[in-house]
């Protein structure tokens, strides 16, 4: 075969344990929120119901009412709300197994909060609390370990994200005490996750207007934190975190260019690899409440890439959409310039049984014409430039993959 010519062009191969996710169709759209389109709400879970409310509504007026998910039926039924002035948005909010608790934010003249309320589900009413002591602040963060939920982060009276205080609250004693400091910029708008006995922490925006993208581990033991690692896409805030088996799953928000987002990332803690999954099937999104169940992850609400508020309610179930499948099997891939064609060789997969597609990072399918195969070689004709997954399939099982860069220089 005549040598292969490169004029001037940059390429990197990385291969890649194949880590499979279903596409767009394993969203499914639930039963709206049951009240008016809002954003910066809550949610905290106890057992197997979800419960919501609260935020800045689509006429204007922060919130107070409550509504619960079931997770059993996927029903929605409303619950007590917080009292007549006690409306709000950017608050936080955590729970244990028996009583929910939404604390500070910001009231209905623009006040920051340090008040702090707590759920009874059984009594199906709204108690007053120890307020946090310090100043008031909206928008922070949290981690719930045991009976101890850490709140930290968050911004003040001025709108500034300069807290860098973490208060631990006892929700059996009622009691509160500071456990240290964040060895960071104080952010607002993070997105924190517990997995395995550790807290993480990514995103937000810090003392500087800086959207961040790194993430945080925090040792509740040791009351160390590390930074493992910076994510590889914008920074952001006002985005959703979940946790499922070692890894983190990070979706929506905003960045510094005010790029709302509907993708979906992982982040294996065991390779500590980032991986682009695909993306959402309705439009880009921040600010929604988010939560999830033994099975499925949340999304509700939030504000739309041109400022219109949401009410619509999903979830992706984490046995059909998120699986992973790794594997040996090698490919390798190089591009012709002169006739734009990718050229796909492997010794040990018989490429007339596969099933070739590119996805883009937004998850969307390039299109592809082969040009010629045969049991070990592929060349295919394509109009793809930039970043993208190579993804190789026998009947209908992923068995490679390969994540695409190439850039022509001038």
């Amino acid at each position: 075969m005549q040598k292969l010519i490169f004029k001037k062009i940059i390429l990197l191969c990385c291969f890649l344990n194949v880590h499979f996710f279903a596409l767009a169709q394993s969203w499914q759209q639930l039963s709206d929120f049951p009240s008016n389109e809002r954003d910066d709400g809550v949610a905290f879970v106890i057992g197997s119901k979800a419960f919501v409310g609260t935020g800045f509504s689509a006429f204007g007026n922060v919130t107070g009412n409550f509504y619960c998910l079931d997770f059993n039926t996927d029903a929605w039924s409303p619950i007590a709300s917080l009292s007549a002035g006690n409306e709000r948005q950017y608050a936080v909010a955590f729970s244990n197994n028996t009583n929910g608790f939404v604390l500070g934010g910001v009231n209905a003249a623009g006040q920051v909060l340090s008040d702090l309320w707590m759920y009874d589900t059984l009594a199906n009413f709204w108690t007053s609390k120890t307020p946090k002591p310090g100043a008031p602040l909206a928008s922070m963060s949290s981690f719930v370990f045991g009976d101890t939920a850490y709140v930290f982060c968050g911004n003040n009276n001025l709108g500034i994200s300069g807290n860098d205080q973490i208060w631990a609250y006892s929700m059996s004693t009622d009691a509160w005490k500071v456990s240290g400091t964040i060895p960071f910029a104080g952010r607002w708008r993070a997105s924190t996750a517990v997995c395995n006995g550790k807290g993480y922490l990514l995103f937000g925006k810090d003392t500087n207007d800086r959207f961040c993208k790194e993430l945080y581990e925090f040792n509740p033991l040791t009351f160390n934190w590390q930074q493992l690692s910076t994510f590889s896409g914008n920074g952001r805030n006002y985005a959703a975190i979940f946790e499922y088996q070692n890894s983190l799953y990070v979706f929506a928000g905003i960045d510094t260019l005010a790029n709302c987002y509907n993708d979906l990332w992982k982040y294996d803690l065991t390779s500590n690899q980032w991986f682009s999954i695909s993306n959402f099937p309705s439009f880009s999104r921040k600010g929604g409440m988010s939560f999830q169940s033994l099975t499925n992850f949340y999304y509700t609400c939030g504000i739309d890439q041109v400022n219109l508020r949401l009410k619509e309610t999903w979830k992706i179930s984490f046995e059909t959409a998120i699986k992973t499948q790794n594997t040996t099997q090698t490919i390798s891939c190089y591009f012709d310039k002169e006739t734009h064609c990718l050229i796909i060789e492997s010794r040990n997969l018989d490429l007339l049984k596969i099933n070739l597609k590119v996805l883009n990072l937004l998850g969307n399918i390039q299109t592809l014409e082969i040009k010629e195969a045969t049991n070990s070689k592929i060349i295919v004709k394509h109009n793809f430039t930039g970043i993208g997954v190579l993804i190789l399939s026998e009947n209908s099982q992923i068995v490679a993959s390969k994540k695409l860069f190439f850039q022509f220089e001038n």
